[in-house]
């Protein structure tokens, strides 16, 4: 029987395509791992594992995960199923990066169509003079698997990257957030950089001339056709905004104690510094976020509500009314009073 599986929507930003548990499951039987103990505990059936419309939510997939590294004595299974991979992997996305006329524009269509994609994390493309810097984050709190997906999407970058130039393309450097494992020089086989273990964050460089190099398939016109076809999808499954929604919910439920950046990370399950990089992705903030929130409270109190202007400011984060007064002004053009006189109410 068919297992439900949940839609994207806008209460739970952390599902993906099928695709991802898919390859994985392939790559496991061709090691000899039995098929029924890998989705044991999964709520996953081989319908849903094969379903090209299907999503697997997050933890479903760290489940999978889990059982994968129990069944399988292979050291770094990470780098062996991201090296199995290629762009056709990544769906959507995958076929919009091989249309890229080059490395550069491949590599920011991977960042901004990610949400389309099979991907277990989320990226964040950074630049410096000299360098370009892939950045990877979990969206949610995860244990030891995290060795398993830091492996898995920087060797399948790599294998990505060098299917895309038609050449060897090493990394500048490469940082991992995790001690360095006892097989460590399996990294050294796959990726010929420095590698740093212990690091702040996970990290792959590559030299900026890299992103120069010109792609073997690149065509401007079905790239754009591709990347319509992203957006549609992103549009359809509602996640193309969804960070952003769900910080304005947990702001917009929680009137007079509004939480703190850290408190509505925690919420959300994620990390707070993931969540001022996604932000920060979509152009915004969660001071912005936090202000357009206290802006549309504020105005709904005023409009439809007798309440004191020091009630209000109350819930609407404000510790006295005159700052409440002068935040409102800067939100509107107006003071409070004369905003409500302005809708025909009273003062």
């Amino acid at each position: 029987m068919k297992t439900d599986i949940l839609p994207i929507n806008r209460q739970n930003h952390y599902f993906t395509t099928s695709h991802k548990v898919a390859h994985i499951v392939d790559e496991m039987a061709k090691l000899g791992v039995n098929r029924e103990a890998l989705l044991s505990n999964t709520g996953l059936s081989d319908e849903d594992v094969f379903n090209d419309q299907g999503l697997v939510s997050f933890s479903q997939s760290i489940r999978l995960i889990k059982n994968a590294l129990q069944l399988s004595d292979v050291q770094g299974l990470g780098l062996h199923i991201g090296a199995c991979e290629n762009t056709s992997s990544y769906g959507l996305m995958g076929y919009a990066m091989s249309c890229a006329p080059t490395m550069k524009l491949a590599a920011q269509i991977a960042i901004k169509y990610q949400k389309a994609s099979p991907n277990l994390m989320d990226m964040l493309l950074e630049h410096s003079q000299s360098e370009s810097h892939i950045i990877l984050t979990s969206p949610c709190v995860v244990g030891d698997e995290i060795i398993f997906l830091v492996e898995e999407i920087f060797s399948a970058i790599q294998r990505s990257f060098q299917l895309l130039a038609g050449k060897d393309i090493h990394p500048q450097a490469m940082y991992f957030s995790y001690p360095e494992p006892a097989y460590s020089h399996l990294y050294k086989d796959a990726f010929h950089c420095p590698l740093y273990f212990n690091a702040s964050e996970n990290k792959i460089s590559y030299p900026q001339k890299v992103l120069d190099i010109p792609t073997l398939q690149g065509n401007v016109v079905a790239q754009k056709v591709a990347n319509a076809l992203c957006e549609q999808y992103i549009t359809q499954h509602h996640v193309s905004d969804d960070i952003l929604q769900q910080v304005r919910s947990i702001l917009m439920n929680s009137p007079g104690t509004f939480p703190n950046e850290e408190s509505v990370a925690k919420k959300m399950n994620i990390h707070p510094r993931n969540l001022r990089r996604q932000l920060k992705s979509s152009d915004t903030s969660f001071q912005k976020i936090f202000d357009s929130v206290r802006e549309q409270l504020a105005i709904e109190y005023l409009q439809k509500s007798n309440m004191a202007l020091d009630d209000i400011a109350q819930l609407v984060g404000f510790s006295d009314a005159s700052n409440f007064r002068r935040a409102f002004k800067r939100w509107t053009g107006k003071v409070p009073s004369s905003y409500r006189q302005s809708n025909g109410l009273s003062a």
